[in-house]
């Protein structure tokens, strides 16, 4: 798969990129935000999952790991043990916020803000566990919030629970061990996360998340939260649009180094499906944030090719 995109800022010519944001983050220049390979092998109960990649969000998300780490999107070997429990061993896809790194898996084509603050990727264990047709229990033993070598303090706990029924899914994840924050040092980390999903008659989606994040300091605990929802229809059976409106929180600098930090963000979104494979998207973003007032109206175009 590849994902080819041209964000410009219809404000400022002169920035070169968003800072705020991970994926899909350059300006006025065309850009690879990730091409990916992957690689399943299926043998009895065991499947082997490999997918190197590279392009934008592979750099500002891997740029921490050993130079040899940085290709590695997911690498896992999974196995059911029963008919209702699978164990899966390596990096995989973290299950915080409704997003991820596959753009065409995603009701709009840019990320929210909630999924950039938060691990696109997690490495250690997790255990699926079918409770009941409905409901689905996974608890994760991690090492740490976003990191594939080991770190010090190692090993956090985070788990997803998953209700579905109908046209209705709700889910919610956390996270509890010790990450460095932006003072340097280690610290306890707190993070509670819900979203759900309903798919409405004539293929309408409503999407919407919530999440709240402490990280305890010297100076006492530290707070980071956000929310947004969107709504996608289908206009044409090869086409959709879809508007998203977001507000996010960071006003203790747990991640932004600018404190009372708080932005509002809109965004437009119009999909067309060229081909089974082939996809062209377009999106608007207004942005309401202090240090951004000359990137406030920005556009993205997006071309994304499965294979």
């Amino acid at each position: 798969m590849v994902d080819l995109y041209m964000g410009i800022n219809l404000c400022n010519t002169t920035s070169e990129d968003l800072n705020i944001y991970v994926s899909s983050n350059t300006l006025n220049q065309l850009d690879i935000n990730y091409a990916a390979i992957e690689i399943t092998k299926a043998v009895d109960k065991n499947t082997f999952y490999l997918s190197p990649a590279f392009g934008r969000y592979m750099i500002n998300n891997y740029r921490n790991e050993h130079i040899s780490l940085r290709w590695l999107a997911e690498a896992y070997w999974q196995r059911r043990i029963r008919d209702n429990q699978i164990i899966t061993l390596g990096v995989f896809s973290s299950p915080f916020t409704p997003e991820n790194w596959k753009s065409t898996e995603q009701a709009f084509y840019s990320r929210a803000l909630a999924p950039e603050y938060v691990p696109y990727y997690l490495t250690g264990m997790k255990w699926r566990i079918q409770c009941s047709q409905s409901l689905t229990f996974t608890p994760m033993l991690v090492n740490g919030w976003q990191h594939i070598s080991d770190r010090k303090p190692s090993l956090a706990w985070s788990s997803l629970v998953e209700y579905k029924k109908n046209n209705f899914a709700w889910n919610w994840t956390n996270f509890f061990g010790q990450e460095q924050g932006l003072s340097g040092e280690q610290e306890w980390r707190i993070f509670n996360e819900i979203n759900s999903t309903i798919s409405l008659p004539n293929k309408w989606l409503i999407q919407s998340c919530a999440y709240v994040g402490n990280q305890k300091g010297d100076e006492g605990w530290k707070t980071w939260w956000q929310a947004n929802a969107g709504i996608k229809g289908n206009y044409h059976k090869k086409g959709a649009m879809g508007v998203r409106g977001e507000i996010f929180s960071d006003k203790d600098a747990v991640f932004l180094p600018t404190t009372k930090t708080f932005i509002s963000a809109v965004t437009t979104y119009v999909d067309f499906k060229i081909s089974e494979n082939l996809r062209l998207r377009s999106e608007i973003k207004r942005l309401s944030f202090s240090k951004l007032e000359n990137e406030k109206w920005l556009a993205l175009v997006n071309i994304s090719l499965t294979f």
